[in-house]
């Protein structure tokens, strides 16, 4: 997966590709301190729906920006004080967008750059890391798993550290399915202690897997 995203750090697998959108988000509130969450309605509309409802728990105020012919018009909307930019790629209707326009934004604003793509198509498309992106989320299932564990989906979700040596954008989620990150479950500890501890609560801290 870091090979597919572009990205160096793989952390442990999530629900869904919803969910995995949902730790970005909380990543990004997480780093940055701010709870703005700028997505493009190229995102899938389920995964949006997903980070809503979530978003009604943690406080994030979710401003989505519309498509014109395809595209997402990232100038139509306030961008300042943004603590994410989420960019599909492909996006929902299949569009390749130009992400350099997104990154820009995210670079200026100080927001995490969040790349939610289809993890076959990024086997042959400029990957996230290319792109630039802080984050990498994606949905296992068009890998074709089949049923196991609590359903055939898994979330995917890839950080990058930045040039002072911080994690940007990992998780501190509490997988409910198989283990395939190499971010030890200290730091994932450490990071979320660290959330908390500023206020900053986040709903995987909050929902424990019953073997817990």
């Amino acid at each position: 997966m870091s090979r597919l995203s572009g990205l160096p750090i793989a952390n442990a697998s999530l629900y869904d590709g919803a969910t995995a959108l949902v730790e970005a988000l909380n990543m990004a509130a997480g780093a940055t301190g701010r709870q703005k969450m700028i997505v493009s309605t190229g995102v899938h509309p389920h995964w949006r729906q997903v980070a809503r409802t979530f978003a009604a728990g943690t406080g994030h105020e979710l401003v989505e920006v519309p498509l014109l012919d395809g595209r997402t018009q990232w100038e139509s909307v306030d961008l300042a004080d943004a603590a994410a930019i989420v960019a599909s790629y492909p996006n929902y209707l299949g569009v390749l967008e130009d992400l350099a326009e997104a990154k820009r934004w995210g670079v200026e604003h100080d927001a995490l750059f969040v790349v939610a793509a289809d993890p076959v198509a990024a086997g042959v498309l400029k990957s996230a890391g290319e792109w630039g992106a802080d984050v990498f989320v994606a949905e296992g299932q068009p890998f074709g798993t089949p049923l196991a564990f609590v359903g055939p989906t898994w979330g995917s979700s890839r950080a990058v550290v930045n040039k002072s040596g911080v994690y940007r954008g990992v998780s501190s989620a509490r997988p409910w399915t198989r283990t395939t990150g190499v971010l030890s479950s200290r730091r994932c500890a450490r990071v979320n202690r660290t959330s908390v501890a500023r206020g900053r609560r986040r709903t995987s801290a909050r929902i424990r897997p019953s073997w817990r």
